[in-house]
């Protein structure tokens, strides 16, 4: 089933309002991810940065849920669902670039074991925000692009074989990684023009089950007037 001008708008406020609906999960999972990242890699030589890195991640978190509660509240959240969707992009992207400053920030003597943990959990962010992000594929590179591009050139200009190899199945993973996004992307963007298409089809059957519903009334009261009038003809007719 073909989607017309103002049923697009329609299905792009409402993938627009999921984005909304689930912003939660995402932010408070990698909130909690942080604090326990912090704890983990806490160094007294380097616990400015590393306090500074949280508190920045803190804000932006505090300033998205703010951009939530503003949206949860806006009665024309339907109209101006372009709008929100660019501010719901600002802030995915500095979540991103935030998450992308670790690798400069946290590690203190470039350690293998610290970065390869680092590596791991930014690899778990990226893949893991791909089920929340599904419904807008630039939503998902926001926070995806600068959360392991960073990463991946800071191990790249290692003088250190493990970690250039490290870079190297960082790369291969996210390539991997994007193209199980692309595929869920339109799986998911199929599955709600579906689900979309079928409530359309819905609303057009019981739209027309009103109109038969009308005409079956005006047919019966038709009928109830022929037989009546009939039978007054009949009655004048015998003598």
């Amino acid at each position: 089933m073909s989607v017309n001008k103002e049923d697009d708008l329609i299905l792009k406020s409402l993938r627009v309002n999921a984005l909304y609906n689930n912003a939660a999960i995402p932010v408070v999972v990698m909130l909690c991810g942080a604090f326990g990242l912090v704890l983990f890699l806490w160094d007294e030589k380097n616990s400015f940065d590393q306090i500074s890195w949280l508190i920045s991640l803190i804000i932006i978190t505090a300033i998205r849920y703010f951009i939530v509660w503003k949206y949860h509240q806006s009665k024309k959240r339907p109209e101006e669902y372009q709008f929100w969707l660019n501010i719901y992009f600002v802030g995915t992207l500095f979540s991103g670039i935030a998450w992308g400053a670790t690798a400069y920030l946290l590690p203190t003597e470039n350690s293998v074991i610290e970065l390869g943990l680092i590596t791991m959990f930014m690899l778990v962010v990226i893949s893991g925000s791909i089920g929340i992000y599904t419904v807008f594929k630039r939503i998902y590179y926001a926070l995806s692009v600068p959360t392991i591009l960073p990463l991946i050139i800071f191990l790249g200009f290692q003088e250190n074989e493990h970690l250039n190899s490290l870079c190297l199945i960082t790369g291969l993973f996210t390539f991997f990684i994007f193209i199980v996004h692309f595929h869920a992307q339109k799986i998911t963007n199929q599955l709600l023009l579906i689900q979309f298409d079928n409530k359309v089809l819905l609303d057009h059957y019981e739209s027309d089950q009103e109109k038969i519903n009308i005409l079956k009334r005006l047919n019966n009261t038709r009928t109830e007037q022929l037989d009546k009038a009939r039978l007054e003809l009949n009655s004048l007719k015998q003598p």
